[in-house]
């Protein structure tokens, strides 16, 4: 039931940006749309997300104005705790899954061609499970939260960088990451990329190399990470741990 209750909620989601695509992409309103998606996985959890960004005043998102973002999302995690009262010495082990939804405005502005900076203030729910049920971290009853996003780009000649960074107060999660790049072309770059994330009781950093904007035509492309990912936690999910990803990107 709770599988069936997830992926339907996940589904109504994408349901909800699909049409959201089709009508900022119609001739009536004839605005860019650029909507992303992709997965991030490695042993202990799995992230799935689908999202738009479009443009509120401006027609294009080459130009300076405000910005509407929409983020679905799907999270599966697990980790080990100490139940208070329990055994000394044993741990059980706890399996977290759940969609995520995301409404924020934003704001970006270009500093010449290749140069911008975006920000984002927003709303996010959860609807996480937890299985056995954790009292101590209640994840069920944490499913509201405002979300700030700030992003930076750059590039001069072959070489630029990228960089965001967000916070989710009441959820108290945090994550960030810096892409330095060498472009192989217009739009195909390599580089390693530094990524810092953490929540209630955990943080993880992640070392890994990328390549990005492999085009799939002239307004689609996708890229790919590998890397290894450092959980500081205690337990058999601590350590270090190899992750990668996958990730799309169109415009309309």
């Amino acid at each position: 039931m709770r599988s069936n209750k997830v992926f339907g909620t996940f589904r109504v989601g994408v349901v909800a940006g699909a049409l959201l695509v089709a009508g900022f992409s119609s001739p009536a309103l004839a605005r860019d749309v650029f909507v992303l998606g992709g997965s991030t996985f490695s042993s202990t959890s799995k992230y799935h997300y689908l999202g738009l960004v479009v443009p509120i005043q401006q027609e294009s998102l080459d130009r300076d104005g405000f910005l509407l973002r929409l983020w679905t999302a799907y999270k599966d995690f697990k980790y080990t705790t100490s139940f208070p009262g329990g055994p000394a010495g044993i741990s059980t082990n706890i399996d977290v899954d759940g969609p995520e939804f995301e409404a924020a405005a934003g704001y970006q502005r270009y500093f010449g061609k290749d140069s911008r900076v975006t920000g984002y203030l927003g709303l996010v729910h959860r609807n996480l499970d937890a299985t056995p049920d954790d009292s101590d971290r209640n994840f069920e009853s944490k499913s509201n939260g405002v979300k700030f996003q700030l992003e930076g780009t750059t590039r001069s000649g072959n070489f630029g960088v990228s960089a965001t960074g967000s916070y989710v107060f009441g959820f108290k999660d945090y994550w960030a990451r810096v892409r330095p790049a060498y472009y192989l072309g217009d739009s195909l770059h390599i580089g390693p990329e530094f990524v810092a994330l953490g929540g209630q009781r955990y943080t993880k950093q992640q070392l890994g190399i990328f390549l990005d904007g492999i085009r799939l035509g002239k307004d689609a492309s996708f890229g790919l990470k590998l890397g290894s990912e450092h959980d500081s936690r205690s337990g058999p999910n601590s350590g270090s741990k190899t992750y990668g990803g996958i990730s799309f990107g169109v415009r309309f």
